[in-house]
């Protein structure tokens, strides 16, 4: 065997060993970060009934919890886990497809009139959809905090305020939307347990301002 051909077997095998390490390791974190998720999902919103569906191994889930016994008030929730656990393919992932790993959580509530609004994070406009944009009177405007620019879309003055003092207090936030036809309001997140308890508070403080 040559000394070069001897260089690539023992740079293969150093790699091979750092792949399995990083593998154990980003997999015991990634499980844990799922186990956090499920039980400050099931703390904070405290749900009668639920359901799991498992979206793959190390990917994610999709959840649907009931906040009654009538099942009118709900919650979904979606979590998409980037793949940290290889280390080949977990920076094209970074590149190609989202940086974070992402929580969604949508409320549904009915007798809730909602005013649609939404608020985007620079490079996440993706998350809306055309239909999002075009709806007629729908205004918009772009501001920065923390260096970050965001995109507001609302029909009433008062709800761009809400919307500017929801990521300006949080900075966890992805996207923020109200969705009258759907009856819901949909957070987008980082995937971090401190992010939902603050987004159950939100929530809150936005069906109140519905009511107003």
């Amino acid at each position: 065997m040559e000394f070069t051909d001897l260089l690539a077997v023992l740079a293969l095998s150093i790699l091979a060993g750092v792949m399995i390490v990083w593998y154990y390791y980003w997999r015991r974190r990634m499980l844990w970060l799922m186990h956090s998720i499920v039980k400050t999902l099931e703390e904070v919103f405290k749900p009668v009934d639920k359901n799991y569906v498992l979206l793959g191994y190390l990917v994610g889930f999709k959840s649907e919890y009931k906040l009654d016994s009538t099942g009118a008030k709900r919650i979904y929730a979606r979590l998409l886990l980037l793949p940290h656990y290889s280390l080949l393919y977990y920076p094209i992932a970074r590149l190609l497809t989202s940086k974070v790993d992402r929580l969604d959580i949508l409320v549904k509530e009915p007798g809730l009139k909602l005013r649609r609004m939404h608020v985007v994070k620079r490079g996440w406009l993706r998350l809306l959809k055309q239909d999002d944009l075009s709806v007629e009177g729908l205004k918009s405007e772009v501001f920065e905090h923390g260096g970050v620019e965001y995109y507001v879309y609302y029909e009433d003055g008062r709800d761009r305020d809400i919307l500017v003092s929801l990521v300006k207090n949080h900075s966890g936030y992805l996207r923020v939307s109200s969705i009258p036809e759907e009856n819901a309001i949909l957070i987008t997140m980082k995937a971090e347990p401190e992010n939902i308890v603050q987004a159950a508070k939100d929530l809150v403080a936005l069906k109140r301002s519905f009511r107003d």
